[in-house]
């Protein structure tokens, strides 16, 4: 189980998730199934775990591409969602990568 937690200032909830590995490449893949859950279920599922595939592809000799595709969003406005979530999470760890 993992916790994803909004810094003090935007005082946002706390996220659980467990997470299920299936398939782990070095280099290439990440294959696994995410749920959410609460921190008083003792990591048992609230929803129905949905499978991610994140893939690591060489661009150049200090870049690499990252590809994720999700499955099983049950609508599409969640989709959406998910999608702005990451894209959002994706820049600020870009920008910080960037600073380094």
């Amino acid at each position: 189980m993992i916790c994803l937690r909004a810094l003090a200032e935007h005082r946002g909830p706390d996220i659980y998730n467990t997470l299920t590995y299936r398939q782990i490449e070095p280099t290439s893949l990440i294959e696994f199934d995410l749920a959410r859950t609460n921190a008083a279920s003792a990591g048992a599922p609230r929803t129905p775990p949905r499978r991610h595939i994140v893939t690591f592809t060489a661009v150049a000799s200090k870049w690499t591409a990252m590809t994720v595709t999700e499955f099983g969003h049950p609508t599409a406005l969640m989709r959406d969602h998910a999608k702005a979530e990451l894209e959002q999470g994706l820049d600020k760890l870009t920008a910080l990568l960037e600073q380094s």
